[in-house]
């Protein structure tokens, strides 16, 4: 149903300009109405694109020329005024506009929002359209200087997106991880070795670009070097709730100057499935809010300071590769330290190498028995419907 009134709608624009556009704005028009949160950014686009081609059937009333996106409506009335008509033809168009979007809107209000290019703008249909009109401006959605190698597997993977620059020694699936925060079994289809094959990237940005731009930046390279292409689905997966057991928690309350707070864009220690190796990290405090696993002789480690239930569950999920659902009904924020041994249950962590702590299995519990034992949680099995990356097309960089 979305499509006919998208393609509908677009017609109300200048021809000369959706000539040359018409598929890349239907296609943008699609996106942002799909990626868009709640019933107020939804409103905001709607209102957006009903002005914007109210305006844009003006423009076509006053001149018989190609519309130039980007020039000014009031630059043309001073020329020469428009007509009522045309007026009436620009407030019938918004009106259309608005009313074909409101019916879009009741069945398609639950949608999530992957896309969040922070640069996208509000005329006519987002990206595409300010590069338009802001042509001669250098839009940071680009690296401006890029390499990316075949890289030997050794070591842990990493994915390190820091201001002004991002460097990487990991699977396209890993980089992928990144660059749309999801987690490895968000990530679906695809050839074998994109799971498989390292490759190394170094790219150089803007220095002002933020962590979040760099990672838009990491999507456009992987589309230009890998010919990578994705859509996404929504499938009903295993899940976890993590509920209380009922009997007395055992949360200790945060406390002033157990955690620092971290920068913005600072990188995280453990993210996406990558687990910091032993010893890794550094000895000052660690970040207020951002848990992180780390190997121990006696197992792992996941460590949390001021983190929220929230927080925490979304560690949890890191560890077993899997939704967790915060059920617990428990606010506030706490300092966790919860010692487990890796298991076949925590795919995202390397069992212990056999044969290097005898009895191990006997003195550290699991991460199921460590939750109930430790902190007064527990793990229950559920559905939950997971956003999933497909890979429909990758192909290895050229050299």
């Amino acid at each position: 149903m979305s499509d006919p009134i998208f393609r509908l709608m677009l017609k109300l624009y200048p021809r000369s300009f959706m000539a040359e556009f018409g598929d890349e704005s239907l296609l943008l028009l699609q996106d942002r109405w799909r990626d868009e949160r709640g019933f107020g950014a939804k409103l905001r686009l709607v209102v957006d694109i009903a002005l914007d081609s109210g305006r844009s059937f003006v423009r076509e009333r006053l001149s018989q020329k190609p519309s130039v996106i980007g020039t000014p409506l009031f630059s043309e009335i001073g020329v020469r005024g428009p007509s009522p008509a045309a007026l009436c033809g620009g407030a019938l168009t918004s009106g259309f506009v608005m009313l074909a979007f409101a019916i879009l809107f009741l069945p398609e209000s639950g949608q999530g929002n992957p896309f969040s290019n922070p640069h996208e703008g509000l005329y006519g249909l987002g990206a595409a359209w300010v590069h338009v009109r802001h042509a001669g401006q250098q839009p940071m959605d680009r690296f401006e200087v890029a390499s990316v190698k075949p890289a030997i597997p050794q070591g842990m993977m990493l994915v390190r997106p820091l201001p002004g620059r991002l460097t990487a020694n990991a699977s396209l699936q890993m980089l992928i991880q990144n660059a749309y925060g999801v987690q490895a079994f968000q990530v679906a289809g695809g050839p074998e070795w994109a799971r498989s094959e390292r490759y190394a990237v170094e790219a150089t940005a803007n220095p002002a670009a933020t962590r979040a731009q760099i990672l838009v930046m990491l999507q456009a390279l992987l589309a230009e070097r890998f010919q990578l292409k994705i859509h996404r689905e929504t499938r009903d997966l295993p899940a976890f709730s993590l509920v209380a057991t009922g009997k007395p928690v055992k949360l200790v309350p945060s406390k002033n100057g157990s955690c620092t707070e971290p920068s913005p864009n600072a990188p995280v220690d453990w993210a996406g499935g990558i687990m910091a190796p032993p010893g890794a990290g550094p000895a000052a405090l660690p970040q207020c809010g951002v848990p992180r696993v780390m190997l121990q002789p006696a197992g792992a480690k996941l460590q949390g300071r001021r983190v929220s239930m929230g927080e925490f569950a979304r560690a949890l999920s890191l560890v077993l590769e899997r939704t967790v659902i915060d059920q617990t009904r428990i606010s506030g924020s706490f300092d966790l330290d919860l010692v487990f041994l890796p298991d076949e249950t925590t795919s995202a962590m390397p069992p212990p190498p056999p044969g290097t702590a005898p009895g191990l299995e006997m003195k550290t519990p699991t991460m199921f028995t460590a939750l109930q034992e430790q902190l007064g949680l527990k793990l229950q099995a559920a559905k939950a419907a997971v956003e999933i990356i497909m890979i429909d097309r990758a192909e290895r960089p050229s050299p």
